[in-house]
């Protein structure tokens, strides 16, 4: 079980890399994580309200960019805001 999440972990920067992406909690699509006043927030938003501002690129992780298994996010819009 831990294998096959390790494995979707290690593509997520190779497959996603600096490709706009939205993040929604996989049991309540109805809400999506953006920035709000310099902070991450997770909103309710609907497919049709979602903009550029709801987006992230996926990074190396800052404090390890060698390792695969975690990745950091920055907003699409506010860059160096992760």
């Amino acid at each position: 079980h831990f294998k096959s999440k390790d494995k979707i972990k290690r593509q997520l920067p190779i497959l996603y890399e600096n490709k706009p992406v939205y993040f929604r909690p996989y049991n309540n699509s109805s809400k999506v994580l953006t920035i709000e006043n310099d902070s991450l927030v997770v909103k309710d938003k609907t497919d049709a309200d979602l903009n550029i501002e709801d987006t992230f690129l996926i990074k190396p992780n800052l404090n390890n960019p060698d390792s695969l298994l975690t990745i950091s996010l920055e907003s699409t819009r506010h860059v160096n805001k992760y």
